[in-house]
């Protein structure tokens, strides 16, 4: 706990885990420090993907374990992290896997409902990216912090669920990155999206992203935003069969959970309420200053509630119906920090900062 200072980040609800050396090694702190989330994690996936996929955890280990030589042929570090994360667990590592193929799993049948801003502020001469994560409320109990140290990679704060080894987050080479659920319905033999996320955060500029997602795509569909202190700034639908880029428009770009890219290589399927997060965030951006603050104030806005920016609690909702707001990360990759909230950031969670020691 010696790297994030009580003042600065400590959340004993959100365990932050520094995860050092080699892939097994990382792994293993991941494992060990996690062992009771990544149970949680388990448990509320076993009953999402029954609800979601009509499907159970053995089944689900099943589909996954058909991409894992994939993965072990073109990058079998992630394997190496996984089968510590493992032992550190005291889990099978299909399980593990399983739970970083959870999107391709969940999220071809429903999307989530996470919005996402990145934006030049040419005063400061910073760029930002950030979201709300909109997900079952249910995982909250199994989100922790990263500070994942390898050898010859940038270091990385990852903000993610126990035993998943990408999704948001920054590294030190200043590059940081969310992401967009889509649903496509479309699935290939490809990098299971969390993989790729980690794969991102370990490159060291928004180009080195563009070439990997080109060469490599994904196993299903999603938007990543990615910024870097270059001040490059993009989103990238990736799919199966391709992917598009969005360029900013007056140094923002604003991503919810459906395909607008000019080019589209599949038909996606979305709920009615991304197209109305869309507009509002692009209203509300319209003349809002670019900074961390006004991006904090945009991802609290309750317009359209429960479906608002700032998703809420629908009473008798299940599965990913029962989606709220359970966290804000936004990152300044200029400076190579960021900052944090877990709960609805309307009603003023405690904001934790994030940063390198």
């Amino acid at each position: 706990m010696n790297t994030i200072r009580e003042d600065r980040f400590y959340d004993t609800e959100v365990p932050f885990i520094k995860c050092i050396g080699t892939p097994r090694e990382i792994g293993l702190a991941h494992g060990s420090g996690a062992k009771d989330r990544i149970s949680k994690c388990i448990a509320i996936y076993t009953e999402l993907y029954k609800l979601t996929a009509g499907i159970d955890w053995d089944e689900a280990k099943e589909k996954a374990a058909k991409f894992k030589p994939y993965i072990q042929q073109h990058f079998p570090d992630l394997i190496e992290e996984m089968e510590g994360i493992a032992e550190g667990a005291n889990r099978d590592v299909l399980d593990i896997l399983t739970l970083n193929f959870r999107s391709e799993i969940v999220l071809t049948n429903y999307s989530d409902g996470c919005t996402s801003i990145a934006t030049y502020n040419e005063e400061l001469d910073e760029t930002y990216v950030g979201q709300n994560w909109d997900w079952i409320p249910e995982m909250k109990a199994g989100s922790v912090v990263l500070d994942i140290q390898k050898k010859n990679c940038p270091r990385i704060i990852l903000c993610t669920e126990a035993g998943i080894i990408g999704k948001s987050g920054f590294n030190g080479d200043g590059v940081g990155l969310v992401l967009n659920a889509l649903k496509c319905g479309k699935m290939a033999l490809k990098l299971p999206i969390h993989c790729l996320l980690r794969l991102a955060l370990e490159s060291s500029s928004v180009d080195e992203v563009e070439k990997l997602f080109f060469e490599y795509g994904c196993a299903s569909c999603a938007n990543v935003m990615v910024a870097d202190r270059s001040n490059c700034l993009k989103s990238f639908e990736i799919t199966p069969l391709g992917v598009a880029v969005i360029e900013p428009t007056g140094g923002v770009v604003l991503h919810t959970n459906h395909l607008f890219a000019d080019v589209r290589f599949v038909q996606d399927f979305p709920s009615p309420n991304s197209f109305s997060r869309l507009e509002r965030i692009r209203e509300l951006s319209k003349d809002a200053p670019h900074t961390i603050a006004s991006m904090r104030e945009r991802f609290s806005d309750l317009d359209n509630e429960p479906y608002s920016i700032c998703r809420a609690f629908i009473p008798g909702a299940v599965g990913v119906e029962s989606m709220i707001t359970l966290m804000t990360i936004i990152m300044n990759v200029s400076r190579n920090e960021g900052e944090v909230s877990y709960g609805r950031p309307a009603e003023n969670p405690k904001v934790y900062r994030l940063f390198f020691d």
